[in-house]
């Protein structure tokens, strides 16, 4: 993950993830206790110091690592998962609010 478009992903994908949960990356550190450094250097399109940190961000935000690092979601084809789980189903979920 070395290549700078990757490096570019990470960065504004953790810019956006700051914004949208309204937080400073002075905040962030203290939230996760990734060194600020290293998160600046994160922000500033350098490659992260420890994989562990990739791990910590996505915990920390409720992200999977190909969102933060790519920017899109991992698609999860039927055939790759067990067989058991593959003829589930199709559901629709309705909300009606309860009048009282």
């Amino acid at each position: 993950m070395t290549d700078i478009k990757s490096m570019i992903i990470l960065s504004k994908q953790l810019k956006l993830l700051c914004k949208k949960k309204d937080i400073t990356i002075s905040q962030l550190s203290r939230a996760t206790k990734i060194p600020l450094p290293t998160l600046n250097h994160i922000v500033n399109g350098r490659p992260p110091r420890k994989l562990e940190h990739i791990k910590t961000l996505c915990s920390y935000f409720s992200c999977s690592a190909d969102y933060l690092l790519f920017g899109e979601e991992p698609v999860i084809h039927p055939a790759s998962l067990p067989e058991h789980m593959q003829s589930i189903g199709q559901f629709e979920v309705y909300l009606k609010k309860i009048l009282r």
